[in-house]
């Protein structure tokens, strides 16, 4: 089934208790500042989008106990913060480097100053939690799957724009944030139980990286759409010209358009869009997860601009 795009009541009522935890306590942001992506003008604003986001970083976590029948210490969740962290200033750095001449070295990108400085809070929380040879080898691991794919990734960006086929859309979303979170359990895995997790693991938490950018895509289309970068319901309006004329028309207020627009303007675009999320989701099976990426997509569908990023790794 995939997310509901109506309020999830029993999903959101059941994280509340988490929710008031991160809130109160913040038990993933221990030497980290409450917001680190929002900075929205209102500390309140941003320590609860904070305390949402980490809300999700638990439910990610759950996710991976539940698969591979294992339990998870405490600090499991400033570590998978701290590699979301990490993650965001790797791609903002690949990014720069496409933008400035074409391309940029895996190499160069991870000599970038934020990645360095990020690299180096993760490694010494996971020393100060009692895994500095764990971290190690998590880090060869990743850095190998980097060299791997890296190619392919760089590639498939500078050929998907706005009007690409929704196929390769969704093809460099896996590679993007589905790699991202394919790293996480494996990082994951590594570090907290000494070994990678089962390749049906690492496929479903791809999956659900693949789920989030869908759900990003429709709260960021606007920004997309004047960006010129790829995003997956632009894609499926520009199967359709008329509907991509309707949009375009109102694409200065995009922020605001909220599900009845959609429904009403550009549904067969709409139901493409739709149909690919489903087709993403049916391969979750994780319940943790499923809330997670409902909870994501109610918030995304939120008319205007209260729906706020969540993004995976921007926090």
């Amino acid at each position: 089934m995939a997310p509901r795009v109506s309020a999830p009541v029993p999903a959101a009522f059941g994280c509340l208790p988490r929710f008031a935890g991160h809130l109160v306590r913040r038990p993933y942001r221990d030497r980290l500042p409450v917001a680190t992506a929002h900075r929205s003008g209102s500390r309140l604003r941003d320590a609860v989008l904070t305390a949402a986001y980490d809300t999700l970083v638990g439910l990610v976590l759950r996710a991976y106990a539940e698969l591979e029948g294992v339990r998870l210490p405490a600090s499991a969740g400033g570590f998978a913060v701290r590699f979301n962290r990490l993650g965001c200033a790797f791609d903002d750095e690949v990014e720069r480097g496409l933008l400035a001449d074409g391309g940029i070295s895996w190499r160069c990108a991870l000599r970038g100053a934020e990645v360095v400085a990020r690299l180096r809070d993760l490694q010494e929380y996971a020393v100060l939690h009692g895994h500095a040879g764990r971290v190690d080898r998590a880090r060869e691991l990743m850095l190998a799957e980097l060299d791997a794919g890296y190619a392919r990734y760089v590639a498939l960006t500078l050929a998907t724009g706005p009007a690409a086929p929704v196929e390769r859309v969704l093809s460099l979303a896996m590679l993007d944030t589905g790699g991202h979170l394919r790293c996480l359990a494996t990082a994951l895995g590594v570090v907290f139980t000494g070994s990678a997790p089962a390749e049906a693991t690492a496929g479903e938490f791809a999956a659900f990286g693949v789920l989030a950018k869908i759900v990003d895509d429709f709260r960021d289309i606007a920004a997309d759409h004047r960006a010129g970068r790829a995003n997956l319901l632009l894609a499926c309006l520009h199967e359709n010209p008329v509907e991509l004329r309707e949009f375009e028309a109102v694409a200065g207020r995009a922020e605001g358009l909220g599900p009845q627009w959609w429904r009403r303007h550009c549904a067969t675009a709409l139901g493409r869009y739709q149909d690919a999320l489903a087709v993403t989701s049916s391969s979750i099976t994780a319940r943790p997860l499923r809330t997670a990426g409902e909870l994501m997509a109610w918030t995304a569908w939120s008319r205007g601009r209260r729906a706020r990023r969540w993004s995976a790794s921007r926090m």
